[in-house]
């Protein structure tokens, strides 16, 4: 149920942030997107809105992987600020992390659902 909620918005929301790594490289002081950040979020805001329209088991699964993929960019950003792709700020890591587990936690969530309705008795 939540799946696709989570592909949609976090596919418009990372749709936007590769058109700023794009336009004006910058959100004020908060978020810098240099332009392998600004191709990547594109990708990820592309595949994103794509997947919000697919059957509700694969919207599941991208929600999974965009989750880990996120939450894993997130983590990395943390540990290394200064990296071949660009440096981070702590806003867009804070992005990147919740994204990552509201991903995570509605992929599990939709999954467990499905289950519990498996195991009611008809």
């Amino acid at each position: 149920m939540y799946t696709p909620i989570f592909n949609r918005l976090c596919g418009w929301l990372f749709f936007a942030l590769g058109l700023v790594g794009f336009t004006t490289g910058s959100v004020e002081n908060y978020i810098r997107v240099s332009t392998f950040e600004g191709i990547a979020y594109t990708a990820i805001g592309l595949l994103g809105m794509v997947t919000a329209r697919l059957r509700h088991r694969d919207a599941t699964f991208f929600s999974l992987l965009f989750g880990l993929v996120l939450f894993g960019w997130g983590v990395a950003g943390f540990v290394w600020p200064v990296t071949w792709m660009g440096t981070s700020e702590p806003l867009e890591n804070a992005v990147r992390l919740v994204a990552g587990l509201w991903g995570m936690y509605a992929s599990v969530n939709d999954v467990l659902a499905w289950r519990t309705s498996l195991a009611r008795p008809s």
